[in-house]
């Protein structure tokens, strides 16, 4: 019976070593590593890596590439890592232990490396130490053909962007599965993302092109993804898949492939609220800095926010620290006394790159502080107060 084609295995022909970067290789085997380590303890490393070399077209020194493939447990999730190399001059795909290689490429101080298959395994030598790691039986993991059910394009930058600006509110833990998601969606012609931890709401919005409608991440996939998208070449991202898996690819041959979560969608329109009764804008340099002063780096700063003049003053709730920001108000001339999570706070403000910050209130003091950001109009916050 002939072999399926996914199950045969090209055998290590590679007829001279590969020169890579060092920090480029260590930087492909930490993220494919990721992927391995999702939902599994680090007593189960040292994990398996599979490598593929793509041998030359043309001229054997033109800078092929090998993909590092790592996969969660299960294959739940697949991440494939393209690394440049030289002097790759056959094919091959073998395995070695991440950890391993991990820790001899740390070790090294070389810019560049050179890696050989050799009778005892994969050889990986700078100018001053060589080791040699045993290759293990291990063929990269079959990437499948996905329908397209699921089938749009966004650009690299406009995909940081809607990651950055919203992983950070995805609940860690929470038995309402739907806030350990991301969700993607369109809205109008906008691709939005949204996340919420229950105590804030972040949303983002950017060009894409294709069809949509909702695809919810979850969150350890969400944050691997922005690693991958930010280590990625220029180039646009395509997503496809189904109801059960979606990968996306970015131009270089970066890629994600995941299981696509099973909980209903993040309801959130409901809570954004339609209008405000008071605005005051803030340097977002200067923000950050008082809540800095005042939440201490601890968990849980509760820090109250008395509005006087042009200055508002973040006092924690303890007596223990406070610090003042300049203000301007842009509408309204009452407001409520307000107390807020400075930690909380303080990791929407970052996560918008020091745009400086439109604070919007109610008119009661439990109403929720909407945050706005110049020159972002496409993204939003909303935070839950904390009651005095």
């Amino acid at each position: 019976m002939e072999t399926p084609p996914h199950r045969r295995r090209r055998p290590a022909t590679l007829e001279t070593p590969m020169i890579v970067k060092r920090k480029s290789l260590l930087a492909a085997v930490n993220l494919a590593l990721a992927a391995c380590k999702l939902g599994l303890s680090p007593a189960r490393a040292p994990f398996a890596l599979a490598f593929t070399v793509e041998g030359p077209t043309a001229d054997p020194l033109a800078g092929n590439r090998i993909t590092v493939t790592g996969a969660g447990a299960g294959g739940g999730t697949v991440v494939n890592v393209p690394v440049d190399v030289s002097g790759a001059s056959g094919d091959a795909v073998f395995a070695v232990g991440g950890a391993d290689l991990v820790d001899v490429l740390k070790r090294m101080d070389d810019d560049t490396v050179s890696l050989a298959l050799t009778g005892d395994g994969l050889a990986v030598k700078g100018a001053a130490s060589a080791v040699t790691l045993r290759t293990l039986h291990a063929a990269p993991p079959q990437e499948y053909p996905l329908p397209r059910d699921v089938a749009f394009t966004v650009g690299r930058d406009d995909l940081i962007q809607l990651l950055s600006e919203t992983v950070y509110a995805i609940a860690p833990d929470d038995i309402r599965h739907n806030l350990r998601c991301l969700l993607l969606a369109r809205e109008g012609e906008m691709l939005r993302a949204v996340s919420s931890d229950g105590a804030r709401l972040a949303l983002s919005e950017a060009p894409f092109s294709g069809d949509l409608k909702a695809l919810p991440i979850g969150r350890d996939n969400a944050g691997l993804l922005l690693k991958l998208v930010k280590t990625s070449a220029p180039g646009p991202w395509t997503f496809n898949g189904d109801e059960t898996r979606v990968r996306a690819i970015g131009g270089d041959g970066t890629a994600i492939t995941f299981r696509r979560p099973e909980d209903k969608a993040l309801v959130y329109k409901p809570v954004i609220p339609a209008r405000h009764r008071f605005r005051v804008r803030l340097d977002a340099k200067a923000l950050a800095a008082a809540l800095k002063t005042v939440g201490g780096g601890k968990k849980k700063a509760y820090t109250r926010l008395d509005f006087g003049g042009d200055v508002v003053r973040l006092k924690a709730i303890d007596g223990s620290a406070s610090a003042d920001v300049s203000m301007i108000v842009e509408y309204g001339n009452t407001h409520p006394d307000v107390g807020v999570d400075a930690h909380l706070l303080a990791e929407i403000v970052k996560a918008q790159a020091d745009r400086n910050v439109i604070l919007e209130f109610g008119g009661n003091a439990l109403d929720p502080v909407g945050l706005r950001f110049d020159n972002r109009p496409g993204a939003m916050a909303l935070l839950m107060p904390i009651r005095l």
